[in-house]
């Protein structure tokens, strides 16, 4: 089996491939398809939920309303905009397009336009120093590049549904496909685990009053 902790290559997943398929050993030909479907099983985790170990944090400038967004971040990621300031951050919350006229300045909106590789990010607050935390696209592994997804084993459950498929066209892909969503399940169960405890705010903290407060 392969090394057990990430970041993990398409040979470590292709080692895990082979030990769940009984093989001895890696074939040394005829499995560019394996490769495959490695590839498009770690495509499949990451719109299957929002990963701790895909993000990343960056610093951009919001200039004349528009920002341009690093080339990695995934359309499809959730993101946090805000501008770091000394006490409580102003953090800006993202809008439909077509809402963009009902918001102005100060209101601390976005919304985007482009697409995935081009993303820009738009507001009616002009100019600021933005810091942006995203999911990455996944790696391309096909290309050697390697991912930090937790579990190699995993990605080589995924793989084997897409393998049988393609051999089988009876194959029924449940029972395989629930083992590998269980697995998912499983680690994003793990990582909200370790999340660090959110700090709590009372009410007093949020609308800077204290006890006894009138009016």
């Amino acid at each position: 089996m392969s090394q057990s902790r990430p970041p993990f290559s398409i040979s470590d997943v292709m080692t895990d491939l082979s030990y769940m398929m009984g093989e001895s050993s890696v074939p040394t030909s005829g499995v560019d398809d394996r490769k495959v479907y490695i590839q498009r099983t770690l495509e499949e985790t990451h719109r299957y939920a929002n990963w701790e170990w895909a993000k990343v944090t960056a610093t951009i400038p919001l200039a004349s309303g528009v920002a341009t967004l690093p080339t990695l971040v995934a359309l499809s990621s959730p993101l946090d905009v805000r501008v770091k300031q000394a006490g409580t951050d102003l953090i800006f919350t993202m809008i439909p397009y077509e809402e963009q006229d009902s918001y102005g300045a100060g209101d601390y909106r976005y919304w985007l336009t482009g697409n995935e590789g081009a993303l820009k990010l738009n507001s009616n607050d002009a100019d600021a120093t933005l810091t942006v935390n995203y999911q990455q696209v996944p790696a391309d592994l096909l290309n050697g590049e390697s991912t930090y997804f937790p579990s190699s084993l995993t990605l080589a459950k995924g793989a084997v549904r897409y393998y049988r498929a393609a051999r089988d066209p009876e194959y029924d892909m449940s029972q395989d496909d629930a083992l590998f969503k269980s697995d998912l399940d499983d680690i994003m169960a793990m990582q909200n685990r370790n999340r660090p405890a959110r700090r709590i705010r009372t009410i007093q903290k949020v609308y800077g009053t204290g006890t006894g407060d009138i009016g």
